[in-house]
C-alpha cells in the first residue's frame, strides 16, 4: 500500500501504477478518462482553486484534481499544510488502495461518491454517522485515537457509576446527597491529579475516578428528585439530549481543520468568572443559558486540549476522563434544569387557565 505523505518523490504516470496494483492484487483499477494524464502535473485549474481555497460551495472538484493531488507525492505536503476543509485534506491523505476501491472517486469536502456511470447519489444517514466516524483515523495519528479510546471508554463507565450513585441516592437509604460527600467528591476528584500517572498506580487512579462519578451522581440526587416531581420523562430527555448536543461538539472538534478552539481557554476562564458574579444581579433563563453555552465551548475546548496532549506525549487518559465528565455533567445539570423549568412554567400556565 503506498501513501503519499511516505512515498519517496517519484513520478509515475497512472498507467504504471494501474500495472503495479494489477500485479500486486490482481485487481486492474478504472480510470476515468480525464485521469489519464501524467502525474507530474502539479496542479490542474480545480487543484489551484483548491489550494486557494476559493473553490464554491456548491462547485465539486474534478476527478483530475484529486488525482493530480493525490499522485505527485512532490507536492503531497504542500497541499496537506495548504489545504482548505478537511474535506480536501482527506481525500490528500487517502492512500492509492482506498481511492481505488469499488471503482468509486472520493469528492472532496461532501460524503459523496461517483459511480461509473457518472451518477451522483446521497449516502442516507447510516451512511453518514459511519464516514464521519471513518474520517478521525484521517484527522488524527492512531496514538491520539487510542488514547481517545481510552479517555471515553472510561467516561461511559464514569456515566455509568454516576447513575447508580443517583439511584442509590433516589431509591434507597444506604447514602444520602450531603455537604460532606460533596467535600468528598471534591477532594476525589484532584486524587487522580495527585497521584502519578503510572503502570502500578493505573487501577488506584481508576478507581478515584469512579468513586467520584459515583459521589457526583449521589449529590445530584436532590435535583433529580425535584425535576422528577415535575415530570420524570424529563431525566431520560435531558440525557438522550445532552448526549447528543455532547457528541456532536466532540467530533465538531475532533474533526476541525485547526486548533482554534484551543484558543477559547482565557474567553471561557472569564466568561464563568463573571456568570459566577452575574447570578446576583442577571435573570435566572439568562444565567442557565450562558451556563449551557459555557459547557458548549468547555467540551470545544477541551477535547481539543486532549489530542494536542495526547500528542505531545501526555497519555494519562484518567484525568482527561475526569475532564470530559465534567463537561458532560455540567451540560446535562443546565438541560434538565431548562426542560424542567419550561415544563413548570407550562404547568403553572395551564393551572392559571383553569382557574
Amino acid at each position: 500500500m503506498i501513501n503519499v505523505f511516505n512515498g519517496p518523490v517519484d513520478p509515475m504516470t497512472l498507467e504504471e501504477f494501474a500495472e503495479e496494483r494489477k500485479s500486486s492484487d490482481g485487481d486492474t483499477p478504472v480510470f476515468d478518462s480525464n485521469v489519464r494524464r501524467r502525474a507530474q502535473v502539479s496542479y490542474t485549474d480545480d487543484g489551484r482553486k483548491m489550494l486557494d481555497g476559493k473553490l464554491k460551495e456548491n462547485e465539486t472538484p474534478g476527478t483530475d484534481a484529486l488525482w493530480s493531488a493525490t499522485i505527485t507525492r512532490g507536492v503531497a505536503k504542500e497541499w496537506k499544510e495548504r489545504a482548505h476543509g478537511n474535506g480536501i485534506r482527506r481525500a490528500v491523505r487517502y492512500d492509492f488502495k482506498s481511492l481505488l476501491k469499488a471503482n468509486k472517486s472520493i469528492k472532496m469536502n461532501r460524503f459523496f461518491t461517483r459511480s461509473r456511470s457518472g451518477d451522483e447519489r446521497e449516502p442516507n444517514i447510516f451512511q453518514n454517522i459511519q464516514n464521519t466516524f471513518a474520517g478521525l483515523d484521517v484527522n488524527l495519528e492512531k496514538p491520539v485515537l487510542n488514547h481517545l479510546k481510552n479517555v471515553y471508554a472510561t467516561v461511559a463507565a464514569g456515566v455509568g457509576v454516576a447513575t447508580l450513585g443517583a439511584m442509590i441516592h433516589l431509591f434507597t437509604n444506604i447514602l444520602r446527597a450531603n455537604f460532606f460527600l460533596t467535600l468528598a467528591s471534591i477532594g476525589l476528584m484532584f486524587a487522580p491529579i495527585s497521584t502519578p500517572h503510572t503502570r502500578e498506580n493505573q487501577k488506584k487512579r481508576l478507581g478515584y475516578f469512579l468513586a467520584f462519578c459515583g459521589l457526583n451522581g449521589i449529590s445530584m440526587g436532590p435535583l433529580l428528585e425535584r425535576v422528577i416531581a415535575i415530570d420524570p420523562s424529563i431525566v431520560l430527555t435531558a440525557f438522550l439530549s445532552t448526549t447528543v448536543v455532547f457528541g456532536c461538539f466532540t467530533m465538531a472538534a475532533l474533526k476541525a481543520p485547526t486548533t482554534k478552539f484551543i484558543h477559547l481557554g482565557g474567553t471561557l476562564a472569564s466568561a464563568s468568572l463573571i456568570l459566577l458574579f452575574a447570578v446576583f444581579f442577571v435573570n435566572y433563563q439568562v444565567i442557565l443559558w450562558a451556563g449551557l453555552a459555557l459547557s458548549v465551548g468547555f467540551v470545544l475546548y477541551d477535547t481539543q486540549m486532549i489530542v494536542e496532549k495526547s500528542r505531545m506525549g501526555d497519555n494519562d487518559y484518567v484525568w482527561h476522563a475526569v475532564e470530559v465528565f465534567i463537561d458532560f455533567v455540567n451540560m446535562f445539570r443546565y438541560i434538565m434544569i431548562l426542560l424542567a423549568d419550561k415544563e413548570n412554567r407550562r404547568e403553572n400556565e395551564n393551572r392559571r387557565k383553569r382557574d
